[in-house]
């Protein structure tokens, strides 16, 4: 878990959709932001559809957050 990415998450001003899949990255993620989760464990721990987290996971590609 990278707290140090989980305190510049929730500075972001994004959907809650976007920002809880970002959080729960971050909670999986090293300092580097380096992680690699599946698309359904996020699902299951965000309380999401498999197809929402595809598209919050687009949405902050788009917008440069994630690479």
């Amino acid at each position: 878990m990278s707290i140090k990415l989980m305190s510049r998450a929730w500075e972001l001003d994004l959907s809650q959709g976007e920002k809880l899949v970002l959080l729960a990255l971050c909670d999986h993620a090293n300092d580097d932001g380096v992680c690699y989760p599946s698309q359904a464990f996020l699902a299951s721990k965000c309380s999401m559809s498999y197809r929402s987290v595809i598209n919050q996971i687009k949405r902050l590609e788009s917008c440069g957050i994630l690479t």
